[in-house]
Parts: C-alpha cells; structure tokens; sequence
C-alpha cells in the first residue's frame, strides 16, 4: 500500500510531466504548512520506495534525479489529467477548423 507521502510526491511529479521539481517544491507540496523536523529528507525516503514500486512500469514511467530536484519520466498520454487536456485541445482546434 502506498502512503500518502509517496502519493503527494508522485502527484506534485506528474503535475509537471518531464520537468524536474525541486525538493524545496515537494516538501512544501507535500510537507504543507507543518514540514517535518528534517524537511529535506522526506522526498528521499518517498522517492526510493516509488521507485521500487514504479520498477515494472519502468518502460513507462521512471523517476530521475535532476539538479535540485527530481523529474516523472513519463508519457503524458499516461496521465490521466495531460491526456484529458490534450484531447480537449485537440477537440477544440478541430471544432474551429469546422467553423
């Protein structure tokens, strides 16, 4: 089962799909107006156990460590939200086409 902290780094990670977020952002994402003792170390802990759980996935979606930051390798086809608002664009530029 995931916790919930794995699920808001995963959900702050794929709110910006392919573009690294810093681990100042997760934690105040995720650690809100009460971070934890040690702020900096909580995406660390999230990070790695996703990993593990996102292993079979791994032709699909991975998690990379850049600068100061981390960043969701994924296809935004594979998000649910980027793929809603791909196709709604889609359908609006055709629409205007048909005008």
């Amino acid at each position: 089962m995931w916790s919930c902290g794995q699920r808001c780094v995963l959900v702050a990670l794929q709110a910006q799909p392919n573009r690294a977020v810093s681990v100042d952002q997760l934690v105040y994402r995720c650690g809100g107006s009460r971070p934890p003792q040690r702020p900096t170390d909580l995406p660390y802990s999230y990070v790695s156990r996703l990993r593990r759980a996102l292993a079979p996935a791994a032709p699909v979606a991975a998690i990379l460590r850049r600068g100061g930051g981390y960043r969701d390798a994924v296809n935004r086809a594979a998000v649910d939200v980027h793929r809603f608002t791909d196709l709604a664009t889609r359908a609006r530029a055709a629409s205007d086409e048909a005008l």
